[in-house]
């Protein structure tokens, strides 16, 4: 004897489909809306940089004094700079030189700190998180309530010497 469950399908009758809006679909959610998180960041990015950048650019084919209208000339700022102002190269050196010193200094720093740090097979010698997040919390609790009793005795000299007296005794539980 078998026994069946459920009910036998209806032929001939049509199941209404459910029409999903464009902002309800999965291509909308994979497509458009890492966008809308972006955007934000891409409009102050062009409000900030580009559009300044820009109007620096125009501004540089322009003999404008700051007030009035700006005249365009072209290129020729730009000739007058390389070939007509005379303390232009000097300022581009100092330029050149402070930009290798502020990108290789650092690096260089932070190259040496790194490689003090861990032994000839790459390993951290140091570690980085001494102490694993995760158990961050809990651990630093508990520890403080195990050393209630018995607190580090620099610590309660110093506080003493401020003028909190008692802090060496302890707590009692």
């Amino acid at each position: 004897m078998s026994t069946t469950t459920g009910s036998a399908p209806i032929v001939g009758v049509a199941i209404p489909t459910v029409r999903l809006k464009p902002w309800q679909t999965a291509r909308f959610r994979k497509k458009v809306v890492p966008w809308l998180f972006v955007l934000p960041i891409l409009l102050i990015n062009v409000a900030v940089v580009a559009g300044p950048a820009i109007s620096a650019f125009y501004y540089s084919m322009t003999e404008w004094s700051g007030l009035g209208e700006a005249k365009f000339i072209g290129l020729d700022n730009f000739r007058t700079l390389f070939f007509d102002d005379p303390s232009f190269w000097h300022a581009f050196r100092n330029n050149v030189a402070w930009m290798i010193m502020f990108l290789t200094i650092p690096i260089t720093i932070a190259l040496i700190a790194a490689s003090l740090g861990s032994d000839q097979a790459g390993r951290n010698l140091l570690p980085a998180d001494p102490v694993p997040p995760v158990c961050t919390p809990k651990c630093h609790h508990r520890v403080h309530l195990e050393r209630a009793d018995e607190p580090d005795p620099r610590i309660g000299w110093s506080v003493e010497r401020m003028g909190c007296a008692g802090v060496r005794q302890g707590v009692s539980r």
